[in-house]
């Protein structure tokens, strides 16, 4: 039976089960990447220029009290202190610095958190939004910690009870933790631990 139309062919194939080009593939795959990218970075976008508007005013506030004390000082004469992102000192510093602070945490180990903690302060690292300083700590400093593991300095602690993001970590074949090297631990960081011996019967 012919067609009711004449020189048209019945749309029986859609696009997807039409045989596609490869260069055509190659055009659809790079688009798509390429639209995921702009996606991420339209999320960033709107995360910084949030920072920025808070800064922003942060600025224009303190520009307005040194003026309404000090209208002779001009705020705009003030030297802007940038912290650096992605700058880990001279080659093997970042990592010496991991291994400096699990050895003094010792055989209570530190949190992944934590020991980001200890690299942002060390370093003044400043990041553009929480979500920058997120990401940071889940990739830098996650996959420094699974190459010192790997090279077995490090261990992540057993039945912490935690997910693996918020797991603690410690020196590997640390020294057992007794009632003295916990108390000297303490002590290191300023603080006093009493403890009560009783007499045998």
């Amino acid at each position: 039976m012919g067609s009711l139309y004449p020189g048209m062919v019945a749309p029986n194939l859609t696009f997807e089960t039409r045989r596609v080009p490869s260069y055509l593939k190659t055009l659809i795959d790079n688009r798509a990447r390429a639209d995921g990218h702009v996606q991420r970075l339209s999320v960033v976008l709107g995360e910084i220029q949030d920072e920025l508007r808070r800064a922003l005013e942060q600025r224009n506030s303190c520009d307005t009290l040194i003026e309404a004390f000090h209208a002779e000082f001009d705020p705009h004469s003030i030297t802007a202190k940038r912290g650096w992102i992605g700058q880990h000192g001279k080659r093997g510093e970042f990592m010496g610095a991991m291994r400096a602070f699990l050895h003094m945490v010792g055989p209570l180990g530190a949190s992944t958190s934590e020991i980001g903690d200890f690299l942002v302060a060390t370093f003044n690292f400043q990041f553009a939004t929480k979500n920058h300083r997120s990401r940071w700590q889940d990739g830098c400093v996650r996959r420094r910690l699974g190459e010192l593991r790997e090279r077995g300095e490090v261990e992540a602690m057993p039945n912490s009870g935690l997910p693996s993001r918020l797991g603690r970590w410690r020196l590997a074949h640390a020294a057992p933790l007794t009632l003295t090297s916990f108390q000297a631990r303490a002590g290191s960081l300023g603080v006093e631990v009493e403890v009560n011996q009783q007499d045998d019967p």
